[in-house]
């Protein structure tokens, strides 16, 4: 049961896809995992009309059959295709599952997302596409998700984003291209992303950001930007994502380091710039910051001979300040 709501849970299939009668009353899951499946016969969920389905860890690596959801399509809410060895989206199959609100089809052998492949999901709310082998993304292919609020695309092999990939996901609230490949970001890439509060693309090998890298993301919050090697920040850089509270980045390589690279960020708390590699920070570089609460830096190499007060703003609460140094020599 999960909570009131019985929930039909399967064992011992070994691959026998079961046969369901009649209900003769309402479940609220039907989970599936791990039973050697490897097809779901046509129609044969249409007696069981569940809220969510859990089907991973099988192998449908021959694809699915366009009717395997047939009689689901009113009341599916909940769709799980997790490890599966999916060699692409199943989008005949799923298609006409109009009212699906959470899509997960991560773990599997996606390599490409075609256009408007999930164009009928209108309803959709989260889609999960983490730890595929997803390295080309047509422009379209998120078409018609206008109601997508969580997009989960790390540990990928990405290394570029279309133009207008995301112009048409403007509820969408947190977005996570970590670990992939991405090593250039286009001016206005993120346009249309008029919702995003949460941007993970750390540990990619992204080098350079431009006065309109991040440009499209007005209510952007949370920025992890880490593990990246870059080596040019235009100055302003930021300036377009002024209600960020969260930024992470490495320094190392950054050369030069401008004063004016946090210009705007008035409203952050936190901030993550990793190994310092240098022997000062600018003078005036966390000025713009006046409500840090938290600065993170890191200098193994032990070049780093001090840190002056004249980094921060003159009316900085030292107070309510937490700096923390690594290793603690500073």
């Amino acid at each position: 049961r999960q909570g009131s709501v019985p929930v039909i849970r399967c064992a011992a299939l070994r691959g026998h896809f079961p046969l369901f009668a009649v209900a003769e009353q309402s479940f609220g899951g039907l989970h599936l995992v791990k039973q050697q499946l490897t097809e779901i016969p046509p129609n044969s969920l249409r007696n069981v009309p569940v809220r969510s389905v859990d089907l991973s860890q099988n192998d449908f690596g021959n694809g699915l059959d366009v009717l395997a959801f047939g009689g689901l399509e009113e009341t599916l809410k909940d769709l799980v295709l997790s490890q599966c060895h999916l060699p692409d989206v199943p989008s005949t199959a799923i298609a006409n599952l109009t009212n699906l609100s959470v899509l997960k089809l991560d773990g599997n052998a996606i390599t490409s997302l075609d256009h408007s492949v999930f164009s009928t999901l209108q309803n959709l709310r989260e889609l999960h596409l983490y730890r595929n082998r997803i390295s080309n993304i047509d422009a379209s292919a998120f078409q018609g998700l206008q109601q997508l609020q969580h997009l989960k695309l790390f540990e990928n092999q990405l290394t570029q984003l279309p133009r207008k990939l995301f112009r048409h996901l403007n509820n969408l609230a947190s977005l996570d291209i970590s670990s992939n490949n991405i090593r250039r970001l286009r001016p206005r890439t993120f346009n249309g992303l008029d919702s995003l509060k949460w941007l993970e693309m750390e540990s990619n090998r992204i080098r350079r950001l431009s006065r309109k890298t991040l440009s499209g993301m007005p209510k952007l919050r949370y920025l992890k930007l880490e593990n990246n090697p870059l080596r040019h920040v235009a100055g302003k850089s930021f300036r377009v994502v002024k209600r960020l509270n969260y930024l992470s980045l490495d320094i190392a390589r950054l050369d030069p380091l401008h004063r004016d690279t946090f210009r705007g960020l008035s409203k952050l708390k936190t901030l993550s710039l990793g190994e310092a590699n240098r022997t000062s920070l600018p003078e005036g570089l966390l000025q713009p910051t006046l409500a840090l609460q938290y600065f993170s830096l890191a200098d193994y190499s032990n070049r780093l001979a001090s840190i002056e007060l004249s980094v921060f703003h003159e009316n900085m609460d030292f107070e309510r300040l937490n700096v923390w140094l690594v290793p603690v020599h500073v």
